[in-house]
């Protein structure tokens, strides 16, 4: 039992909430968060916490689960990726000059050698190379195909907020048409799988027919079963995504983590490149004197896997805070930039950040040795070398997904990472949710809304790039694909805040349904009939 502001908690969560009748405050991981309504309502039926089956809850302080007292977990972690960091920014500093300085002085011996020169100048076909050069903001060659750099920065600038409208305007557009999208995804799926077989068998392509069209067997088959449960997963898409749409400041700092991963390959890359150059005694040729550590790239494979894992968890977790507040407090969780969005980033870069360290870690060791493994299986043809990849790559998916379920209880309760992943799968498998948690359809949604927004935002680039040109010689068809990447990059970003926010729904929902009836009714009502038809046998809340 745990007592706060003189109010007892029984054993299961850190929401005390208008299941109270006495109006008891609302805590989040240990702290009072608001009020709740006076006048509240509370259903004469509850579910008890633990138990598969409806019941009565006699004990209207019967809560769900300890709050998680607010401190740093799993710190030693979080310190040991910071060292990282300062390690990976003191490489870049110390190593670059250093390969600057000597490609300069490689560049300068090149220039005075004639047969270089010679190379450089003369005609291969109908093509004269020369140097590139930037004059009144085009970049230019002497075969007359110019690019205007102003003009080119214009349709990116453009297209990025075109595309974040659009990506914006989905979320609304999935909330009415999700069933739908997820039936479209199946079918697309399908017909594409047999489009690529009819194409390959045109083609003489027959390894790549058979596995098309066994492809187009497999997802028809899996498509005719998974058809009745299309529902649920619809159910499941759009309470996700009203979360998201009701605290779309989220979707700011999933853009920000883009934006930071973005800058964190362009400094990884520098750094490291610079590293092995030096390390190598490399040449400007790219011919090196000596032989590279292994274990030096793993180490430089590992630290771009980790921040990398690092950056999309820490939305991830926000993601998870923000769902729980919502389900739990929704007057806490409504708004553009609510105080559900704020303090749920602040927790994920503060308390909960060592545990992100920590899960990212782990995928970031398998990440590593897998490229490893992948580098020697290119330099060799072995069987055992490609059953390593292999079996990497599985145990890579296995603790993806782990840490996807571990990470909705870092955010919504605040444990640490080894805790929340084993209470987490204690929950799931108490309720005999482990077929249900498999059961994700909703990723083709998703993505076919991602595609059609890419599309609309080519058109967008291209009708800009018709009324301001690239320049000369540019292919009409560039300014499209700039757009279509970067409508589909942004969208992309945006719905994998919905996809972490369907996994915290399903986590909540095993948690509290009474405090999902209470709070949002119509969503609920929706979601338990979904369910029952869909697992009549593992669901169990009525």
């Amino acid at each position: 039992m745990t007592t706060i502001s003189g109010l007892t908690a029984n054993s299961t969560t850190p929401y005390l909430n208008a299941n109270n009748p006495q109006n008891a405050p609302v805590i989040v991981q240990g702290k009072v968060v608001s009020t709740p309504n006076k006048g509240f309502v509370v259903p004469s039926t509850a579910y008890h916490p633990r138990d598969s089956i409806v019941e009565p809850i006699h004990n209207p302080q019967d809560f769900k689960r300890d709050p998680s007292p607010r401190r740093c977990n799993d710190l030693i972690w979080a310190i040991l990726f910071l060292i990282h960091l300062g390690a990976m920014v003191w490489v870049a500093i110390y190593y670059i000059p250093q390969m600057t300085n000597r490609l300069g002085a490689d560049y300068a011996a090149d220039a005075n050698n004639d047969d270089h020169r010679r190379f450089l100048e003369q005609d291969q076909g109908d093509q004269d190379w020369s140097y590139q050069n930037i004059d009144n903001g085009y970049l230019y060659d002497n075969n007359a195909i110019t690019l205007n750099l102003p003009s080119t920065i214009a349709v990116v600038a453009v297209t990025c907020v075109s595309g974040i409208f659009l990506a914006t305007t989905a979320l609304g557009f999935m909330v009415l048409f999700a069933e739908t999208l997820i039936r479209v995804g199946f079918i697309a799926t399908a017909l594409l799988s047999l489009v690529m077989g009819m194409a390959s068998v045109a083609t003489g392509q027959i390894a790549a027919a058979i596995a098309s069209f066994v492809m187009f067997v497999l997802v028809t088959w899996y498509a005719c079963n998974a058809w009745p449960r299309i529902p649920f997963a619809a159910t499941n898409l759009v309470t996700a995504t009203t979360i998201v749409r009701d605290n779309l400041g989220v979707a700011v700092y999933a853009y920000l983590s883009l934006a930071l991963a973005f800058g964190w390959a362009v400094w990884w890359t520098s750094a490291t490149i610079a590293a092995l150059f030096v390390l190598g005694d490399c040449e400007g040729d790219g011919t090196c004197n000596n032989d590279l550590d292994p274990f030096l790239i793993f180490l430089f494979l590992a630290s771009y896997h980790w921040t990398f894992h690092v950056i999309a968890n820490v939305v991830t977790v926000t993601v998870a805070g923000v769902s729980g507040t919502w389900w739990m407090v929704p007057s806490e969780g409504n708004q553009f930039c609510s105080k559900a969005v704020t303090d749920s980033y602040y927790r994920a870069n503060t308390l909960a950040f060592g545990s992100i360290c920590l899960g990212s870690l782990v995928v970031a060791i398998v990440s590593a040795a897998k490229e490893i493994i992948r580098q020697m299986r290119d330099g060799r043809d072995s069987v055992l070398v490609c059953i390593a990849e292999f079996l990497l790559g599985c145990i890579k998916n296995i603790l993806e997904y782990f840490n996807e379920w571990a990470f909705c209880f870092v955010g919504i309760y605040g444990y640490s990472f080894v805790e929340s992943g084993m209470q987490v799968m204690d929950l799931l498998r108490s309720r005999g949710w482990t077929s249900i948690i498999t059961d994700d359809l909703s990723g083709r949604a998703l993505f076919i809304v991602s595609f059609f927004v890419a599309l609309l935002n080519g058109l967008i680039g291209w009708a800009f790039g018709s009324v301001i040109p690239l320049g000369e010689g540019v292919p009409e068809i560039v300014p499209f694909l700039i757009a279509m990447v970067t409508g589909f990059t942004l969208c992309s970003t945006l719905f994998s805040v919905v996809g972490s926010a369907c996994k915290s729904v399903i986590v909540l929902y095993a948690e509290a349904p009474n405090e999902f009836q209470a709070n949002h009714p119509e969503l609920s009502n929706r979601m338990r009939i979904s369910w029952q038809q869909a697992w009549p046998v593992d669901f169990k809340y009525g």
